[in-house]
């Protein structure tokens, strides 16, 4: 009797070890599909791309008085570099998670501005110029969750941003030359320190942007 119960046990224990070997292989292999389709979609997204990527000019108006008022136009938007972007890893783990880095060797931003505007009713800011940035390497890591309730979509993104080296050439500032090259060296060494410090407040706003970005495509 203790033989044939042992014999059960035994049998028992083998199906369920290959029931759960079969649920976890299926989890993989769900997982391996799931990450290939996000890599595919932001493949799609990179191909419907121009480069330079070029945006419409933007009217800016800021209406808080006493803290910002004035006008601000941004034209010639163009950003050169965008599709070098690589996803270097994509894991999603429990059918939940995600996990993502995306490198970017280098940017380039160039746009026309003019500005008119009066800070804190006491400082004037103002110029027109055209101004270029460019950005070095870029790593974005990227966690959020998959939400599988109505097709494939991503939820709760953050992007911890890490930049290699940014350099500022700002032009029009004040209308003077001397003050534009002072802003733009303070920028040049400051600026990735900034973004470093300041990445919990960037990381929410950049989240949202990548999210509807990738939901819309997915």
């Amino acid at each position: 009797m203790k033989v044939l119960l042992v014999c059960c046990a035994l049998v028992f224990g083998l199906t369920n070890a290959h029931v759960i070997s079969e649920y976890e292989n299926e989890n993989v292999a769900l997982q391996g599909m799931f990450e290939d389709i996000l890599n595919g979609t932001i493949n799609g997204i990179l191909g419907k791309m121009t480069d330079p990527l070029v945006l419409n000019d933007t009217n800016l108006v800021f209406k808080e008085e006493g803290t910002l008022e004035g006008v601000a136009n941004l034209s010639d938007f163009k950003l050169f570099g965008i599709k070098s972007l690589v996803a270097t890893y994509i894991k999603i783990t429990g059918m939940s998670k995600l996990n993502m880095t995306v490198k970017i060797p280098d940017i380039s931003v160039n746009f026309k501005y003019n500005l008119d505007v009066l800070l804190l009713d006491l400082i004037p800011l103002y110029g027109k110029g055209v101004n270029n940035i460019d950005i070095e390497t870029i790593d974005l890591n990227i966690s959020g969750g998959i939400d599988l309730s109505s097709g494939i979509k991503v939820k709760d993104i953050s992007v911890l941003i890490d930049l290699g080296t940014a350099v500022f050439n700002l032009n029009g500032l004040l209308n003077n030359p001397e003050f534009s090259a002072l802003v733009s060296t303070a920028l040049n060494d400051n600026f990735c320190d900034f973004v470093d410090k300041n990445n919990e407040l960037l990381s929410q706003i950049l989240g949202q942007i990548f999210e509807e970005i990738i939901n819309s495509a997915l």
